[in-house]
């Protein structure tokens, strides 16, 4: 993560990157995200200036994936 980020699950699969100092914009970083434990499951990003949230729910029925691991990293753009 850039400088002194920190995690949080907001809500059920939902979680958020806040980031210690604001971004220009939302598109002035480029977001890695992987699922580390479920095969059928997709990450859904969105991204703001100040934070970063993260939803991961089952591919088959959209519900909500509520354990595992799941890797970040927030990365400057050039």
């Amino acid at each position: 993560l850039v400088g002194s980020e920190m995690c949080i699950r907001d809500r059920s699969g939902t979680y958020r990157v806040i980031f210690d100092s604001s971004f220009g914009s939302q598109y002035d970083y480029i977001v890695n995200a992987n699922i580390m434990d479920h095969a059928v499951s997709a990450i859904g990003i969105t991204r703001h200036a100040d934070h970063c949230d993260f939803t991961i729910s089952h591919i088959n029925n959209g519900s909500a994936i509520n354990t595992g691991r799941l890797s970040v990293s927030i990365i400057n753009k050039p």
